[in-house]
């Protein structure tokens, strides 16, 4: 079991095997093990790595009364904490959001992305943008997960 400090918390994950960084992000009310069939599947090829997003597994809560941190910034400190560079990058639900956002900010970094499970808007839930509003990646990219990711999450795109 291993730990490391990202965004002043501790997060847990779990690592096997050696070459290319293979990264499992859970969905929202799991944890790292939720891959164990995954760690047995590619840990004879890669570096197979899964944590414990905050708030969730053996990783620590959120401080009392402050938000909890954007999920991108936590995947961009894992990966700076653990050395990680030009992952592939897997993630169900949740974990599938957060690699898709992180992506936005990283367009160079990954070697690929494998999202699953996001789900799709119900019908009369997209609107048409006006000529005149500014496109917004996110927007276009992750319509409907507003309430994983505060707009007001401070940081660039």
């Amino acid at each position: 079991m291993g730990f490391v400090t990202v965004l002043g918390t501790d997060v847990h994950y779990v690592e096997r095997g050696e070459g290319p960084p293979l990264v499992f992000l859970h969905g929202a009310g799991s944890c790292a093990e939720a891959w164990y069939h995954q760690f047995e599947a590619f840990s004879g090829g890669y570096r197979v790595i899964a944590y414990d997003s905050v708030n969730h597994g053996h990783s620590s809560n959120s401080p009392i009364e402050e938000p909890e941190a954007d999920r991108a910034d936590e995947l961009e400190g894992f990966l700076v904490a653990l050395g990680i560079d030009r992952p592939i990058i897997a993630g169900n639900s949740m974990g599938a959001m957060t690699l898709l956002r992180w992506a936005i900010r990283n367009p160079d970094r990954a070697a690929a992305l494998i999202p699953s499970g996001m789900g799709v808007m119900a019908e009369g839930q997209a609107r048409q943008r006006p000529a005149t509003e500014p496109l917004d990646a996110e927007a276009l990219l992750l319509p409907g997960v507003h309430p994983g990711f505060p707009r007001d999450t401070p940081g660039p795109l």
